[in-house]
Order: structure tokens, then C-alpha cells, then sequence
């Protein structure tokens, strides 16, 4: 891995770089990479946001069907962030 000389700076900084880390200048040729997680599992992290938030205050008007969607929110939120995180892409 070779070094190259910042144009700005005049710093020597990795080829690999992205960006000079002295001024922050961008690098010519650096690659980046931008993961973005899917819709679908920003929506069930939505949803089950939202069952958890509406379960809480029905646990207290109706405990049996509130807990139960405070229970069905949990878990597809928690599917939402696993999947976001196994298939970040």
C-alpha cells in the first residue's frame, strides 16, 4: 500500500484513504461504500414500535390484550433489527 501526496496539504496519505485525515480533502479514486438497510425491515421496526407504544397504555384498559401487543411488538421489532442487521444490504 502505497502513499500519495495530498494536493491541499502536501501531507502523505494512504492510497487507500478516502480522505486526507490533515485537511479532509476527498482522495481521487477512493471507493466508498454506502450499506443501506431495506424498507421492509425499517417498516416492521416501525410497526412493532408502534404495537409496544399502543400496548403499554392498553395493558392498564385491557391487560390481556395489551400485553398481547406489547408482546407482538417486541417480537417484530426484534425480527425488524435482526434482519436490518443479517441483511443490511
Amino acid at each position: 500500500m502505497g502513499l500519495v501526496t495530498c494536493p491541499d496539504c502536501g501531507r502523505e496519505v494512504s492510497r487507500s484513504a478516502m480522505a486526507c485525515p490533515g485537511c479532509g480533502r476527498p482522495m481521487p479514486g477512493a471507493v466508498q461504500v454506502i450499506e443501506q438497510t431495506g424498507k421492509d425491515w425499517k417498516v416492521a421496526q416501525g410497526v412493532g414500535a408502534v404495537g409496544m407504544i399502543l400496548g403499554v397504555p392498553m395493558c392498564f384498559a385491557s391487560p390481556d390484550a395489551g400485553s398481547v401487543l406489547l408482546i407482538l411488538g417486541l417480537g417484530v421489532y426484534a425480527v425488524g433489527r435482526v434482519g436490518a442487521w443479517w441483511y443490511h444490504g
